[in-house]
């Protein structure tokens, strides 16, 4: 069994999986990535009560945003809707916010 990655070797996933162009021939499959491969809600269950404050929050938010994201839009998405979606844009924000909590507030 492989061990679990660590939340800065998440982060820099999540943010490599952010800038792949290739993904976005399927937009819902950068989504299903961050759900399934990075396992975002499995990793705000187990590590959100210890994280600092700003961490367990920008993980909250981002969440939240991908959620209210999705269940907005269809299943199949169109890659040229998606980045002219201002929806879009603030779950990247979102994620951006994930990104800077982990690299200024690195947890121990």
């Amino acid at each position: 069994m492989l061990p679990e990655p660590s939340a800065t070797q998440s982060i820099s996933a999540a943010d490599g999986l952010l800038q792949t162009l290739s993904l976005w021939e399927r937009p819902e499959e950068l989504i299903n990535t961050i759900w399934d491969d990075l396992l975002l809600e499995l990793f705000i269950e187990e590590h959100g009560m210890v994280l600092p404050r700003v961490q367990a929050e920008a993980a909250t938010a981002l969440r939240d945003e991908l959620n209210k994201y999705c269940e907005a839009t269809p299943k199949n998405l169109d890659p040229e809707q998606v980045l002219a979606d201002p929806r879009w844009e603030a779950v990247q924000s979102k994620a951006r916010s994930f990104v800077a909590a982990f690299e200024s507030h690195p947890s121990e």
